[in-house]
C-alpha cells in the first residue's frame, strides 16, 4: 500500500469514530479525502507527492469553493502522511511542531556558541524561547512563532535543514526584494527579518540581546574593517567626543558601502564617477542639514586614503561644501502657549508630564531628557547633574520642585519595575530607555493645536528656545543663558541672539543715504 492510500485508509478511520463532528460533516471528509486518491489515479500520480498536491489544488476546472475544501481535505491527508507538503502560498498545510523547551535545552546543553550545524528546528525553537523569556507580550510573541512557521518551508524547500549562516543571510535579501516589490507588506517583512536576524544571532552567541538589527548588507572583508580602525585611531587623537568619534565611524561606514568597495584592491579602482556617485547616494539619503556635517568628515575620510596609499589620487577636493542660504529663524512658543501647556499636562501620562516638564523648565536636549539616569538625580541636595550627550560637558541644574515631583509620580507610580537604569523607558516590552522624546512633544503640541511663534519646529528643541526668549526678554545676561544651557563656549550662543528682536534692531544702519550723492 503506496503512502496516499494508507493515510487516506488511516484518515477515514479516525473520521467514523469522531464524536464531536454532525454526521453530515463526517460524511463531507470521508468521501473528500478519498477523492484525491481518484485524482491520483486519473492524472497519472503513483503516490502523494507535491506535484499532485499542486496540481489538485490549482485545478481551473472546478470552483473557488470547491479548492477550499481540497486544501481542507488535503490538509488531513498530508497530517496522517507526515508529508510535509506545501500550500499554494508556500507554506506548509500543517504547521510544524517546534521542539517542546525540555527537548530543545537538552538538544543545545552540550553544544558550544557558534553552534556548527545546529538543526534549524530547534534553533528556532531556542530562539523562541530566548524570545519569551524576555517578556514580550502573548500576540508579539506569536508573531514571532507565526514567522517562523512561514520561514521554515523555505529552509524545507532547499534541504537547508541544518543552519547555514549563507542561506540565512540570502533569505534576509529575499525578503527585502519582496517587500521592495510589493510582494508581501511592510509589517510582514519587518517581523522575517527580525526573526531571521535573530537566527543568526543566536546561533552565533547562544543568547538574545534586544536591539535594533542593522539592514543587512555584504560585510567588507578584514583588510578594509583593519582601514576603518586606523581611521578611528588616528581621529582618537584629536580629542574629539565619543558621538563624534561613533559618527567618523558611521560615515566610514557608508563611504564604503555607497563605493561598493569589498576588498582593498578596489580601493585603487575608484575614478571621479565614482566619487560623484557617491556622494549622489549620500545627497539622496541624508538631509540638507546632516550633509553640512557629513561633507567634511568624508574630505578627511578620502584625504586619509590617499595619504595612506590606498586611492591613486586625492578625492577630497571634489567635495565641496553645500552653497546654499542657512536660516536662523529658531522656532519658539509664546508665554500663553507655554501655560497652556503646563495647565494641560494631567491630560498625558506621568512619564510624557514628567519629560514635558523637565522640556519647558530647564529646556534640555532631547538626548540628555532620554539619556537621564537615577544617579543624575541628587534628592538630598535638590540638583540634577548630568554630562550631556552633544558635548560630554557636565551640566549641573537645581532640582525644582514641580519637576521632581513629577518625576517621582512616575517612578513610584507608573514606571516598571526593572533594572534598567535610565529613569524614562519604553511602554512596551522588552522595557528599553526611552529613544527620543520628539513624538511625544509634536502629537501633543498638535493636540493642543499649538505651534511655535517662528519656524517650523515641534519637537523638544522649540523648549529651548523658548526658554532662551523668555531670559532674553528678562535681560538675563548671556553668561547666565551660556550656563544654563550647558554650552561649552559663547560662540554656540550666536544662532539664539536672533530672538532679541528688540535689541537687534538697535544694530540696524540707516539705509536711507545707499546710493544719494552727499557732495558738490
Amino acid at each position: 500500500m503506496n503512502v496516499l492510500k494508507k493515510a487516506v485508509q488511516d484518515a477515514r478511520t479516525d473520521i467514523l469514530k469522531n464524536t464531536i463532528w454532525k454526521q453530515s460533516v463526517k460524511e463531507k471528509y470521508y468521501y473528500g479525502v478519498n477523492n484525491l486518491v481518484h485524482y491520483a489515479r486519473r492524472n497519472n500520480f503513483d503516490d502523494l507527492c507535491q506535484e499532485l498536491v499542486d496540481s489538485y489544488l490549482k485545478d481551473d476546472s472546478v470552483s473557488h469553493s470547491t479548492i477550499n475544501d481540497r486544501t481542507i481535505f488535503v490538509r488531513i491527508i498530508d497530517r496522517y502522511a507526515s508529508s510535509q507538503l506545501l500550500n499554494s502560498d508556500g507554506r506548509l498545510l500543517n504547521d510544524v511542531d517546534f521542539p517542546d523547551s525540555e527537548e530543545t535545552l537538552a538538544y543545545f546543553a552540550d553544544k558550544p556558541f557558534p553552534c556548527n550545524h545546529a538543526d534549524i528546528l530547534f534553533l528556532m525553537s531556542y530562539s523562541l524561547i530566548l524570545i519569551k523569556n524576555i517578556g514580550l507580550s502573548d500576540s508579539t510573541y506569536g508573531q514571532y512563532v507565526h514567522a517562523y512557521h512561514c520561514l521554515y518551508p523555505l529552509f524545507l524547500k532547499k534541504n537547508k535543514l541544518v543552519y547555514d549562516k549563507e542561506y540565512v543571510a540570502e533569505l534576509i535579501r529575499i525578503n527585502d526584494d519582496s517587500f521592495f516589490s510589493g510582494k508581501i507588506e511592510e509589517w510582514v517583512h519587518k517581523i522575517r527579518r527580525r526573526s531571521l536576524n535573530i537566527l543568526m544571532e543566536v546561533n552565533d552567541k547562544g543568547t538574545l540581546d534586544w536591539h535594533i538589527y542593522k539592514k543587512y548588507s555584504e560585510s567588507p572583508d578584514g583588510e578594509i574593517i583593519s582601514l576603518k580602525d586606523d581611521y578611528i585611531c588616528l581621529i582618537n587623537t584629536n580629542n574629539l567626543s565619543s558621538k563624534s568619534i561613533c559618527l567618523h565611524d558611521f560615515v566610514f561606514r557608508k563611504i564604503i558601502e555607497y563605493l561598493n568597495v569589498k576588498a582593498d584592491q578596489d580601493l585603487m579602482e575608484i575614478n571621479r564617477k565614482d566619487i560623484e556617485e557617491m556622494m549622489e547616494k549620500l545627497n539622496g539619503h541624508f538631509s540638507q542639514r546632516s550633509m553640512e556635517t557629513i561633507i567634511p568628515i568624508t574630505r578627511r575620510i578620502l584625504r586619509f586614503l590617499y595619504d595612506s596609499n590606498h586611492t591613486v589620487q586625492n578625492f577630497s577636493g571634489m567635495i565641496l561644501s553645500a552653497n546654499h542660504f542657512t536660516e536662523y529663524n529658531p522656532a519658539f512658543l509664546s508665554k500663553n502657549d507655554v501655560v497652556r501647556i503646563i495647565e494641560n499636562l494631567k491630560e498625558l501620562n506621568l512619564r510624557d508630564q514628567a519629560i514635558m516638564m523637565i522640556a519647558i523648565r530647564y529646556g534640555l536636549r532631547d538626548s540628555d531628557i532620554c539619556n537621564l539616569k537615577f544617579e543624575d538625580i541628587d534628592w538630598y541636595g535638590d540638583r540634577i547633574n548630568i554630562t550631556q550627550s552633544k558635548t560630554d560637558e557636565p551640566l549641573s541644574l537645581p532640582l525644582l520642585d514641580d519637576v521632581g515631583n513629577l518625576i517621582m509620580n512616575y517612578i513610584t507610580q507608573e514606571r516598571p519595575a526593572c533594572d534598567v537604569r535610565y529613569i524614562f523607558l519604553s511602554k512596551t516590552r522588552p522595557y528599553r530607555r526611552l529613544e527620543s522624546a520628539y513624538g511625544i512633544c509634536s502629537k501633543y503640541l498638535e493636540k493642543l493645536n499649538i505651534g511655535p511663534q517662528s519656524g517650523s519646529g515641534k519637537g523638544i528643541h522649540v523648549f529651548r528656545y523658548s526658554l532662551v526668549k523668555r531670559l532674553l526678554e528678562s535681560k538675563v545676561s548671556h553668561q547666565v543663558i551660556t550656563d544654563s544651557l550647558g554650552h561649552s563656549s559663547k560662540e554656540s550662543d550666536s544662532y539664539y541672539l536672533s530672538l532679541e528682536d528688540d535689541r537687534l534692531r538697535l544694530c540696524c544702519l540707516d539705509a536711507r543715504w545707499i546710493g544719494v550723492k552727499t557732495w558738490q
